[in-house]
C-alpha cells in the first residue's frame, strides 16, 4: 500500500508554511529576476503541490 509518507519522499515534497507540500519544478533562470521589497525574486516559477487527506482547509475534494 502507497502511504503519504511514500508519496512524498518519492517527490522530493517539502512543507509548505502554508500546509501541505510543495516542490518546485522549474524557475526562469534565463530570465532577469525581479525586484521587490524582500529581495529578488524570478519572473516565472512552477511547482508541484500535495496534500494529505483530511487536511483541505475548504473540507473534503
Amino acid at each position: 500500500m502507497i502511504t503519504a509518507e511514500y508519496g512524498i519522499e518519492a517527490l522530493g515534497l517539502e512543507e509548505h508554511v502554508e500546509g501541505g507540500y510543495f516542490r518546485r519544478t522549474f524557475q526562469a533562470d534565463h530570465r532577469p529576476r525581479i525586484s521587490t521589497a524582500v529581495g529578488d525574486r524570478y519572473t516565472l516559477t512552477s511547482i508541484t503541490t500535495g496534500r494529505r487527506c483530511g487536511t483541505c482547509p475548504l473540507g473534503p475534494v
